[in-house]
């Protein structure tokens, strides 16, 4: 399990290969911005809450403050670098810095929070989140022209040829190995026919170039984590249909994985900040492009409930996906009464994923 100070770290790094993607293509000053004011607030977030646990003070004074904890100056430096950039992006219009400059400021910020991890200052160390454990159903098609491996995780139902699909990938395909081997060697991956219904391995085998089937067991955010870090980086070749960020299941289940997370971490103070995680989360957590159209279904949250219902939405279990008429008798109340996401008595997750939703939603 990822510690706090590893998570960020990570995140940092996948802003630092957005950038390295966007000098092979073609790119404007918006869309690399637009990464820095991404992982901007869960830095300040992270030094006022894990590092230093000071809430009273700003980003500013943040960092000044870890001069008193033997991080040296050079990593102080670069750490006002980032912030200076960050702010000038959130709040001057015409601030500007090109995109190796960003790169550069982004590579420093890394130094930075490895030298704080190695200092081991205040809750770093800590996990990034507990596990929820949870079972799903896996499975796995060739793109041979395209060097890709289609990968879909589902919800297990035994009554239907090809039951519900929650997560789209397409990952490079060196990649299926890796986390394959990865996920048997930790017991969370059981492939094979007799993991799943017969009705469905049958259905998925009679596609064509069928690698695998099974049952993964354990928590499903780590492994859609896992199978994010693998996107190919031509899926932007494909149809844009065909891609994930435009994959209305895959973005609406990175919503719901992000705002349980969300939940459980407890941080937030306001909608804004609130909503300023879940995006993050959906980003570097789950693997979805902040420019995916459908990160407007954000717009559809219930605050009031999610607020009024904070402490003990903190302790929140699980997430049920239910059908419409279990929906309905389970949910204690809303947390988008549109995108149906609600919780129930015991402060669980409970939410519906079917087509006539997204008819509904557009």
């Amino acid at each position: 399990m990822r510690t706090k100070a590893e998570a960020l770290i990570d995140k940092v790094e996948d802003s630092i290969i957005k950038i390295q993607t966007l000098l092979s293509i073609s790119y404007r000053e918006d869309t690399y911005s637009e990464i820095v004011k991404a992982i901007g607030g869960e830095i300040e977030k992270f030094l006022k809450s894990d590092v230093l646990n000071l809430s009273n003070k700003n980003f500013n004074a943040l960092i000044d403050e870890l001069k008193n904890f033997n991080v040296s100056d050079d990593k102080i430096d670069f750490l006002h670098d980032f912030r200076l950039c960050y702010n000038g992006y959130k709040h001057e219009p015409n601030y500007s810095k090109t995109i190796f400059q960003v790169k550069t400021i982004l590579e420093n910020l890394k130094c930075s929070l490895e030298e704080i991890k190695l200092n081991n200052i205040g809750s770093i160390s800590q996990p990034y989140q507990n596990n929820s454990k949870r079972v799903v159903w896996f499975a796995g098609w060739d793109d041979y022209i395209g060097g890709m491996v289609e990968c879909n995780i589902f919800i297990p139902n035994y009554k239907l040829d090809m039951p519900t699909g929650i997560e789209h990938f397409n990952i490079d395909w060196k990649a299926w190995d890796v986390i394959v081997d990865k996920f048997i060697a930790s017991n969370e991956l059981f492939l094979g026919k007799e993991h799943v219904s017969d009705k469905a391995y049958d259905f998925w085998q009679a596609q064509s170039d069928f690698l695998g089937a099974g049952v993964f067991i354990g928590d499903v955010s780590e492994f859609v984590r896992e199978l994010s870090k693998h996107i190919a980086k031509n899926e932007n070749d494909l149809f844009s249909f065909l891609t994930r960020k435009h994959d209305k299941y895959s973005v609406y289940c990175g919503i719901v994985f992000s705002i349980y997370d969300t939940l459980r971490e407890n941080k937030w103070i306001d909608f804004q900040s609130f909503k300023d995680e879940v995006v993050l989360r959906i980003s570097y957590d789950y693997g979805i492009d902040i420019t995916s159209p459908y990160l407007e279904y954000l717009k559809y949250l219930n605050f009031e409930n999610i607020d009024k219902y904070k402490n003990q939405l903190k302790d929140t279990n699980d997430i049920l996906w239910l059908d419409e008429k279990t929906f309905q008798n389970e949910k204690k109340e809303i947390i988008s009464e549109k995108l149906q996401i609600g919780f129930d008595k015991d402060f669980n997750i409970v939410t519906i994923l079917n087509d006539e939703l997204f008819q509904k939603l557009g």
